[in-house]
């Protein structure tokens, strides 16, 4: 019996180190291929943010919509603090995962006003451990780190963490085999990374793909689908800016009108968000209400649902007066 508890133990120690062996290997397709190559934001991001010598006078949340429309240098410009804006906007970035930002660079910064970008739909998701880890795997240790470990994950997601790392990071398995067999395994690039948080892509999408490929003409989320976890993040957010005396703006970047058009209860999200934001003090706009006058569909987006890189440049310059506007 001892033999044979001995050989569990022994081919489960067997079978966990190659595990982790295979998820560590698998994993450097996020530290090395893309990486390398500039494709990977969330770990270019947190490095650049760590390296900074700069204070952060403005800081910038949310979800792909933040950091692909944000522009730090022409906000800066605009507000006249150069280099002191930072965009720590990230993939789907739900309120959850913006609180545990928004606490780890308060270890180390102070700034003197927050922009969180506020998108419906990271609203509806309280699954998106890819998209958490993408900040998790990238934040230095500390109280931060841990908190959002501890209480931003569920117990089966931990044990994946902490356990099986070669299921998590399964995805890649094709891609690292297929540089192995010498042929293309890189993502096809989405943008350039410009620094301070900020990605731009400088393509256009045609009016043509606009109108009739359009994700919108599949739109079925309800008000119903927005989950009392993110609402409930959204409140802890606001909470914390106001202990710790930052003001705090919510702000719905553009859309382009095709797709809003085709989103026939977006009137209920904003009112929603409007009202939340009213209880509770907060300024909030949203870009697809009060349409920005020199956008355009025909030349600012690069896909149904985000800006391009001229286009950023407008919403940003708009935004910063809004901004200062509310009292930067």
């Amino acid at each position: 019996m001892r033999s044979f508890i001995l050989q569990v133990l022994v081919y489960s120690l067997l079978l966990w180190i190659l595990n982790w062996s295979v998820g560590n290997y698998l994993r450097t397709y996020e530290t090395r291929d893309l990486l390398e190559t500039g494709q990977f934001f969330p770990a270019l991001r947190w490095q650049e943010y760590y390296q900074r010598k700069v204070p952060i006078d403005l800081l910038i949340l949310g979800s792909s919509h933040a950091y692909r429309s944000y522009d730090p240098k022409v906000i800066g410009t605009e507000l006249g603090i150069e280099n002191r804006v930072f965009n720590f906007g990230s993939a789907a970035q739900s309120p959850l995962v913006s609180y545990y930002i928004l606490k780890e660079v308060l270890e180390k910064q102070r700034p003197k006003q927050v922009v969180m970008d506020l998108y419906y739909m990271v609203f509806t998701n309280d699954n998106q451990l890819r998209n958490r880890r993408y900040n998790l795997d990238y934040m230095q240790a500390g109280p931060a780190k841990t908190a959002f470990f501890r209480e931003g994950f569920s117990t089966e997601e931990k044990v994946l963490l902490t356990a099986f790392p070669a299921l998590v990071y399964k995805d890649y398995l094709k891609p690292k085999i297929n540089k192995l067999l010498g042929r293309p395994h890189l993502l096809k690039k989405k943008g350039n990374y410009q620094g301070a948080g900020f990605v731009s892509n400088p393509d256009t999408l045609s009016l043509e793909k606009l109108t009739n490929e359009n994700q919108f003409d599949y739109f079925t989320t309800e008000t119903t689908a927005i989950t009392e976890a993110n609402l409930d993040y959204l409140r802890k957010i606001i909470s914390l800016c106001q202990r710790e005396d930052i003001p705090l703006v919510f702000v719905s970047s553009p859309m382009p009108e095709i797709s809003t058009g085709k989103i026939k209860n977006y009137l209920d999200f904003f009112n929603m968000f409007f009202e939340l934001s009213a209880e509770r003090n907060v300024s909030y706009i949203d870009y697809n209400i009060n349409r920005i006058k020199n956008l355009n569909d025909a030349d600012h987006y690069y896909d149904d649902d985000h800006l391009n890189a001229s286009g950023a440049r407008i919403f940003s310059a708009s935004v910063a007066k809004y901004i200062e506007q509310v009292g930067y």
